[in-house]
């Protein structure tokens, strides 16, 4: 997706064995959702978000999940939300924090907890 100007939403589902995801040019994307479907072996992006504001991602369980929060998180210099929904014991919270400065808010959403956990 290039030369969007006037997207502010936008849901990925990447069910491809390979996938290739390029979002440059879309100045007003303040919301991201990305699911990434157990098929998925190899994502590669190729992604600008300087007004993304919220990022959730929905991995299946064992998915390999950081290099792909890493560059997102990166692309993403005004991000203050960001939920992960599923295995979430892949994500290392320590990176993500140090990926996203200006990151305010991380929900931790899984299907035994009715609540999201939350980290400020």
């Amino acid at each position: 997706l290039t030369n969007m100007p006037s997207l502010d939403h936008l849901n990925l589902h990447l069910t491809y064995t390979s996938a290739r995801v390029v979002v440059k040019n879309a100045p007003k994307l303040a919301e991201l959702v990305v699911t990434i479907d157990p098929d998925c072996e190899s994502i590669e992006l190729n992604v600008d978000l300087p007004a993304l504001k919220k990022l959730r991602c929905s991995i299946d369980p064992g998915y390999p999940i950081m290099p792909v929060l890493k560059t997102l998180l990166r692309a993403a210099p005004h991000l203050e939300e960001f939920t992960l929904q599923g295995d979430d014991a892949a994500a290392d919270m320590d990176e993500i924090w140090k990926c996203c400065p200006s990151l305010q808010w991380i929900f931790l959403e899984d299907s035994e907890n009715e609540r999201p956990s939350r980290f400020k």
